[in-house]
């Protein structure tokens, strides 16, 4: 049996994944710990907090947005003008927080033109290069 894969498609699933590593959904305290299980990247491992030791705290890494840096990211895509039926109503789903509803062509917009327009010095030079490097591919 053939497969097909849509190019569209896979932008959405490649988009949805990167947006929601951007916003630390994907930083997790059990991917931390599978990490020191694996022996990986020792420098992202849990650590006990120093006020309180019977809390662990997650080390800050670079391709995930801070609160102050995720307010700016939507408040940016929220002062995006573009003509009407350009694509859905994106902004909507930004402000509630919930991705997961927009449509295959929506994410393919998003990916290409609006993300970056709003990530633009929101993050380490490196970094953000290449997430333009991905964006410009699709």
């Amino acid at each position: 049996m053939r497969h097909c894969l849509d190019v569209m498609h896979v932008v959405k699933n490649v988009c949805e994944n990167l947006i929601h590593t951007i916003f630390g959904k994907k930083d997790r305290k059990e991917v931390k710990q599978d990490m020191e299980d694996q022996n990986i990247d020792p420098h992202l491992w849990l650590f006990q907090n120093p006020q309180n030791p019977m809390r662990w705290m997650l080390p800050h890494v670079n391709f995930v947005l801070i609160k102050w840096d995720l307010s700016t990211f939507q408040a940016r895509f929220k002062s995006l003008k573009v003509p009407s039926d350009y694509s859905s109503s994106t902004t909507i789903h930004l402000s509630t927080g919930r991705l997961g509803g927009m449509k295959a062509h929506d994410w393919h917009v998003f990916m290409q033109q609006f993300l970056p327009l709003c990530l633009q010095r929101l993050m380490q030079e490196n970094t953000y290069r290449a997430i333009m490097c991905l964006s410009w591919e699709f």
